[in-house]
Formats: structure tokens, sequence, C-alpha cells
């Protein structure tokens, strides 16, 4: 690469058992921090062609970029199976376990980062990998010291995750609220589930140190989860970008401005 080197970290997944891959860009000379960023539902960018991106500047300034493969994308895809498939299909277990599964890996990622250095290391994310973040920043703090994360970064999310699943314009559009009832799982039987699917406290040691990047628009990780979500953890105003957008829009606002990225490196360097 251009950019520096270019290799695969590979290990059997803690919880799936298959093998988990992360795709790593590291920068010339030695780098100064490390951003893993968490793709969403169906963003199979080792498939996509080649392209300019905001993580490539980080690169440039000397932040080693980690973008992992979430479960059953890329080439953990299950043989004629649709990626979505096992995170939706399955009702509220799928998320579950694709939570356990995700957080398991990147805690790995976290902790292999630390193992080549003292560089502070932040998690980034989108849709369903900023579902996955989230937790990954409120449950950290039972996490050994090695795995946590220094800072975060949530674009398009919801802290709410009931509303989404039974509110939000894709899960209706797909009638997962019908299917799941069919199946035996009522809104109260869900509820008993919430603790494993939305975020908790954040630690007080990210206290300060999480962005958010929310569409007003978003119907699919709905707006106001995201806002109450920032105002529970005291997200700064300046560090919440709100855009007049939807969900892919919003989510793609950062490849216009950079401000959100430029404000996780900076958190990286205090």
């Amino acid at each position: 690469s251009t950019l520096g080197s270019e290799y695969f970290l590979k290990f059997p997944s803690p919880v799936l058992g298959d093998l988990a891959r992360a795709r790593v860009l590291e920068p010339r000379g030695k780098a100064t921090s490390t951003v893993i960023f968490l793709h969403g539902i169906l963003m199979e960018e080792e498939m996509w062609p080649q392209r300019e991106d905001p993580s490539h500047a980080l690169v440039r300034e000397g932040v080693r970029v980690i973008r992992v493969e979430g479960p059953w994308h890329n080439r953990r895809c299950l043989p004629g199976i649709c990626p979505a498939d096992p995170v939706i299909g399955r009702g509220p277990l799928g998320l579950i376990e694709l939570f356990q599964a995700w957080l398991a890996e990147i805690a790995v990622v976290i902790a292999w980062t630390r193992s080549r250095g003292r560089e502070r290391v932040a998690t980034a994310s989108v849709s369903l990998g900023s579902l996955t973040n989230q937790l990954i920043l409120s449950h950290s703090r039972h996490w050994p010291e090695a795995c946590r994360p220094d800072a975060g970064l949530l674009i398009a999310t919801s802290g709410e995750l009931m509303n989404l699943a039974y509110r939000g314009a894709l899960t209706r559009r797909l009638g997962v609220q019908r299917r799941m009832e069919a199946a035996g799982w009522s809104e109260g039987e869900v509820e008993r589930w919430r603790p494993l699917l939305e975020p908790g406290e954040l630690p007080a040691a990210l206290s300060g140190k999480v962005v958010m990047v929310l569409g007003q628009a978003d119907v699919i990780t709905p707006y106001t989860g995201g806002r109450r979500l920032a105002r529970r953890w005291g997200v700064a105003e300046d560090k919440l970008h709100i855009y007049p957008r939807g969900h892919f829009s919003a989510s793609l606002s950062v490849l216009v401005d950079s401000a959100p990225i430029e404000q996780l490196k900076r958190l990286l360097e205090d």
C-alpha cells in the first residue's frame, strides 16, 4: 500500500470458533495511536472497489487503522446465507450472539494492539457496528485494562434497541415484529433481554472521550434513541454532530466533513 504496510490479523473467534479477521493499515514509521473500525450490516468493505476514505488520512498522520470483519460477514459468511439473516432472522438471539462474539473479538484486537506498544486505542463504528461499539464502550469497565478502548466514535446509532426492533423503518419493512410474535417472541418476552442488547452507563474513564454523528431524519436507527444516549452519556455539544439527514446520508457525512474523525484523533493525543 502507498500508505504503509497492509496485512491481516487472523485468530479464532472466542465465541463462534470460526476464523476472525481484521485488516490492518500500518503507517510508515511508528504508529502514534490506533483506531479500530466496526462496519454496518451488509457493509462488506473487503468486497468493494478500492477507494479513498477518511481512515486513509489517519494512516498518513501516523495512526494505525484496523478494519475488523464482523460475525457472518465478508469471508465469514455462512455458505448460501445472507449475512443479515443470522443477525435479524432469529429474533433477539441473533443480535445477542453477534454482540457477544464481536465484543470478545474486539477485546482480542485491542489487547493485540496494546502488545505492540503503549499508544492509545479508539473504536469507531457505523450503524450495526455502532450498536456493538456502544456496548464495547459501556461494558469495557469490566474488562482487563489491556482490552479497554480510550475513546469512541459512534455514527448512526441508537441506545434504544427495543424501539429499533419494533419501530425502526428497516425492521418494520421486513416484518420483524410480526415474525417475532409468530415465533413466540412477544414484546414483553423480549423486554427480559434488554440488558444484553442496550448500553449501560459510560465508564468514568471515557467521560468526554466519545464523539457521535446522528441524522435527524434517521428512521433505521431512530434519531431519538441516539440523542437520548448522547444526553445520558453526557456527550459534549461540540462532540455531537447532528445533520438533517437520514441513516445512510448521515453515515456518509464523514466523507465530506472530517471534523468527527479529527476530533477522535485529538482525543487520542490528549
